[in-house]
């Protein structure tokens, strides 16, 4: 009798248990590890000699499966039987669990790999064994054919166009402003553009009174919420939705948008959205210096208004069944054939603290925790390395030693401090000085600017970055500066936190970003998984003497994308 081996992760136990008992009432026989191997048995040899002697592999594909480097181990032996043998002679059978992703197994197979979809509700298994056994070659494909990895779900894109940026001012208030144009994107191929019929000027309906609000809600009551400054708390949540509004109509507004609404309302409900601003701070040849200063400035500002908060008046974008992704978008100089992430996702973790006048202590322990329990949730998913010392030299050093190693870092996670040079429009980052890498204290800070870590970057394909850096009143435009340049030198995706954030919505937020990446989903997807995750749930910690904190902070993390 011919022989199905069945690989998985032990997590997945009863699934397979409940499998094996429904392919044996179809007649198949099947092997799997848990109940063939006991005490003793030299383990791999066995396994190899059983994946041999099977007409037929399969293996299920799970979140635990994912991490599982002795499954892994299994569908590489198996795909070398296969090369052998012919796909016909002994097929390769991938059981996607519950909607799982294949991620790095599905490399293993090659160019669209075909996959059966199960699930463990009850019921499932029965659901998905046609699908199987015309997988095996025990029934006509006829009956229900196997199902093709699926692409990326297209985008239907929103896309606000922001150029000849300027400032406005206005009973003693100063706000970027720009023209404005909103354009619909299908992700149809062929299908024409739908632009808005005339352009605006959009000034930026959310100034520095209500910037200074965010920032005292997000970085000093949640520090200390105390009950003395709550009312005020109650009042800034209130306002979100009310600022959020307020962007949609400016973004949005009813005398410009309409043809735009009508065809971007007719949207196929089973497509992606997204809605992005792109900022050109470009002006006319001849512009003189001062002009584009302020325009760099101004770009600045308008990329670090909170997109995130748009709301309809219904809801905000990035809830409901129509969820819309929101990015920050700028024009790319430089398009650059950057690696594809795949599991393990190997991060540089930057953790820099200088401890100067310039770059106050941040204590290490507080920062850098979020990121690395967030890791041990993920273990064989994702590989973390800390950069020592959190020195430019050591950095370029480490990118040489991965590149020579063929193990290129796909994410940098820097957490420190970041600075904004008005006189330059530059922002940069603060590494610590490497003549002081023995010191206990006082150690000296480096300022990087993106002029110089840019190409850093661009040389090693680094695909991603994630900037926690520390953001002090006098510096709040460095993360918008650092990740608008950072775009232009070829870096396809920055992530950032518009403010310092809590250890626990760090944690959280993390945790979920890079699980979501390595299940192979977008950027954008990862970053919707993760802001989600901290909306459905505000508590963030119980403090004595002030009590339950809960916190809406789901819209700090954003993404800026070329």
């Amino acid at each position: 009798m011919s022989t199905l081996f069945i690989s998985h992760s032990s997590q997945d136990d009863e699934f397979v248990r409940n499998l094996r008992t429904a392919l044996a009432d179809h007649g198949e026989d099947v092997w799997i590890d848990s109940r063939e191997l006991h005490g003793g048995d030299p383990l791999w040899p066995e396994i190899q000699k059983a994946i041999a002697d099977a007409s037929a592999f399969a293996f299920v594909v799970s979140t635990e499966a994912l991490q599982s480097d002795w499954v892994a181990d299994e569908v590489a032996y198996a795909v070398k039987l296969r090369k052998k043998r012919g796909a016909n002679q002994y097929p390769i059978i991938p059981l996607s669990l519950n909607g799982t992703k294949l991620g790095a197994l599905g490399k293993l197979l090659g160019k669209q790999p075909k996959f059966v979809p199960v699930t463990s509700d009850a019921g499932g298994v029965e659901a998905a064994m046609d699908a199987i056994l015309v997988a095996l070659g025990k029934r006509l494909s006829a009956d229900v054919p196997v199902t093709p990895q699926p692409k990326a779900e297209p985008l239907e894109e929103l896309v606000l166009e922001l150029t000849d940026l300027k400032f406005h001012e206005q009973d003693g208030v100063r706000r970027a402003s720009a023209r404005a144009r909103l354009v619909y994107e299908p992700a149809t191929s062929g299908q024409p553009d739908v632009h808005s019929e005339q352009s605006w000027r959009f000034i930026a309906p959310i100034g520095p009174i209500e910037a200074n609000d965010l920032r005292w809600y997000l970085e000093k009551y949640a520090v200390w919420p105390s009950h003395y400054f709550r009312d005020r708390a109650r009042k800034v949540e209130e306002n979100l939705v009310q600022w959020g509004q307020l962007l949609y109509k400016a973004a949005m507004p009813v005398a410009h948008r309409e043809n735009v609404m009508q065809a971007w309302a007719k949207i196929n409900n089973h497509v992606g959205r997204r809605f992005s601003v792109h900022v050109d701070a470009a002006l006319e040849a001849g512009a003189s210096e001062t002009d584009a200063r302020a325009a760099r400035e101004a770009a600045t500002l308008l990329l670090g208004l909170p997109w995130e908060l748009l709301h309809d008046g219904d809801t905000y974008l990035f809830q409901g069944a129509k969820s819309t992704r929101v990015r920050r978008r700028l024009p790319n100089t430089r398009v650059l054939d950057v690696p594809v992430v795949a599991t393990p996702i190997r991060i540089l973790l930057v953790t820099a603290r200088p401890e100067d006048d310039a770059c106050g202590y941040i204590d290490h322990r507080v920062s850098a925790r979020p990121l690395v329990e967030a890791m041990e949730s993920l273990p064989g998913l994702v590989q973390l390395h800390v950069l020592s010392p959190p020195t430019l030299p050591a950095l370029r050093a480490e990118f040489d030693r991965a590149r020579a190693a063929r193990q290129p870092y796909h994410v940098v996670h820097f957490d420190g401090h970041g600075v904004y040079d008005k006189t330059v429009g530059l922002g940069g980052l603060c590494f610590e000085h490497p003549d002081d890498i023995g010191k206990l204290e006082r150690r000296r800070h480096v300022t990087v600017f993106t002029n110089d870590l840019g190409p850093l970057l661009r040389d090693h394909r680094i695909p991603l970055v994630f900037l926690e850096a520390c953001q002090t009143a006098q510096a709040e435009q460095a993360s918008e500066s650092v990740a608008s340049e950072l775009l232009k030198v070829g870096v396809a995706s920055v992530v950032a936190m518009s403010h310092s954030v809590l250890v626990e919505t760090a944690k959280r937020f993390v945790a979920v970003f890079y699980q979501a990446l390595a299940e192979g989903k977008r950027v954008g997807d990862a970053m919707l998984a993760g802001q989600r995750q901290l909306k459905d749930n505000t508590f963030r910690d119980r403090i004595f003497g002030a009590g339950e904190l809960r916190l809406e902070d789901w819209f700090v993390p954003v993404l800026f994308q070329e």
